[in-house]
This record gives C-alpha cells, sequence and structure tokens, in this order.
C-alpha cells in the first residue's frame, strides 16, 4: 500500500480513536477513501464526524484533537443553529478537515430531504478553497450541465450561517452536491454505534437510486459520474467511475 496513504490511514485512525466515544460515526471521504493509490504528498485528509451537537461536549472534543476550543461556535452547534461545520488544521505538508455533522444532516442526506446549514467563520483562511462554505457553488447534474447556486446567508457574532446543499433540484435535472458525493464515494467507516452509519449509507443509496429511477428513468444516457466536478471525475478509479456510470440500472452498487 502506499506510504501517503498510509500516513493519513494512521492519523484518522488515531484521531477517531481519540474521539469515537463522543461520536456516533468517524468516516475517511474524499480521495483518501475513494483512491488509496492515487494519494500524494500533498493530499489532504478529510474526515467527516457525526454526533449529537446537542449533547456532544465540544470542549472535550476540541481537546482530544489538540485544537483551540471556540466557545462561540460551540453554543451555536449546541442550540441547533447549524448542523455542519469544519475544523481545519494543518499537518505539513497537508491539511486535515474535520467535517462535523449533526445527526440531522446525516439524516437530510440519507432522506434527500432538504438543505442542512454550515458555519463559515469570519476571515477564515480556509474559506475560499472549501466550496461549502462558499457564498455559491457550481452543481452538475446527471447529463453534465452545471448550475450555480447561490446560497441564502444570515450574519451572526464571529460568522456566517449558510444554507448548505447536499442536492439541489429544479425542471433542469437533480444536481449533486460535496455531501451526497462524500456518502457516493466509497467512504471508509472506522467508527459508528449499532451500524447506523453502514445501515445509513445503504439507506441512503436507495434512496438516491428510486428518487433518479422515478426523476429519470433507467436508461444509460445520464448517470451519476456526469455529476461530478470534472476534477473529481478523473480522480476517481476506473472500477468506481463503472459503478456510478451503471447506478440507477443495478443494484448491485
Amino acid at each position: 500500500m502506499k506510504e501517503e496513504y498510509l500516513i493519513r490511514r494512521k492519523i484518522a485512525e488515531e484521531i477517531s480513536e481519540k474521539i469515537c466515544d463522543l461520536t456516533i460515526g468517524v468516516l475517511i471521504v474524499s480521495s483518501v477513501a475513494y483512491n488509496p493509490a492515487a494519494v500524494r504528498r500533498e493530499s489532504d485528509l478529510d474526515m467527516v464526524v457525526v454526533l449529537d451537537f446537542s449533547s456532544v461536549d465540544f470542549k472535550e472534543l476540541y481537546q482530544r484533537i489538540a485544537r483551540t476550543y471556540e466557545p462561540v461556535i460551540a453554543k451555536y452547534a449546541s442550540e441547533k443553529r447549524f448542523n455542519t461545520f469544519s475544523i481545519v488544521w494543518e499537518t505539513a505538508p497537508f491539511e486535515i478537515g474535520l467535517h462535523l455533522w449533526d445527526k440531522t444532516a446525516f439524516e437530510n442526506v440519507i432522506r434527500l430531504q432538504g438543505y442542512n446549514a454550515i458555519f463559515r467563520r469570519a476571515n477564515w483562511p480556509w474559506a475560499k478553497k472549501f466550496k461549502s462554505t462558499a457564498s455559491s457553488e457550481i452543481f452538475k447534474n446527471l447529463t453534465g450541465e452545471e448550475k450555480e447556486v447561490f446560497k441564502e446567508s444570515k450574519e451572526v457574532e464571529g460568522g456566517t450561517i449558510l444554507r448548505f446543499h447536499p442536492y439541489f433540484q429544479d425542471a433542469t435535472g437533480f444536481y449533486t452536491g460535496i455531501q451526497i458525493h462524500n456518502l457516493l464515494l466509497d467512504p471508509v467507516i472506522l467508527y459508528e454505534t449499532d451500524h447506523l452509519i453502514t445501515n445509513g449509507i445503504i439507506k441512503f443509496k436507495e434512496n438516491l437510486r428510486r428518487k433518479l429511477v422515478n426523476d429519470y428513468g433507467a436508461g444509460k444516457s445520464i448517470n451519476l459520474f456526469n455529476a461530478l466536478p470534472s476534477k473529481l471525475q478523473q480522480a476517481i478509479p476506473d472500477n468506481l467511475k463503472e459503478q456510478l456510470l451503471l447506478f440507477i440500472v443495478s443494484k448491485t452498487f
């Protein structure tokens, strides 16, 4: 196994071990999950952590990962003013992104139900890099058509709360977002409580397939590979590409 992947896998497992008892689930997502062989020296490590924002001890969580506690963010999260935010830090030569989802955010993605809300810190150095905290985002539908979606926002102390779309849908089609990609592109489950993450991802794929068949039919001319950003299309391995091409017409993925 490639050394750069093993480095990130070890760090991810260490983080998971430190915080797992505070969580519902811990996952590796993005390229480290779906294409270990292509991980490079500068590849970021992205993880999704599913928790119950209303009951987790955020001060304890920050302490366990050796990050500076952010009381305003913790207060907002506990009050469910948003249901996802990220903690990002550098471990030269790459970054680690811990993307915290409240259980309601996870359930919204599974059910393909509505939108989530994300917190963007004021003057956050990673704001431009992470599309999830941008004021607008480019989505693609199953024919590859692009659409810019602007996010409703509300300024609050310390930053902005943004409407965050796991997907977007209008008369021109179904457009997939990053939270859809996180659960679709072979996430690695490091920890889960009572199989809630595994069962949730299975249910998510069932719901997604049912929706797409209802909306588009079961033909091969449209597919989930078309809905990926171009950069992501170039990064995924051939076996995963084939699964995305056949997702609507196959029940094996």
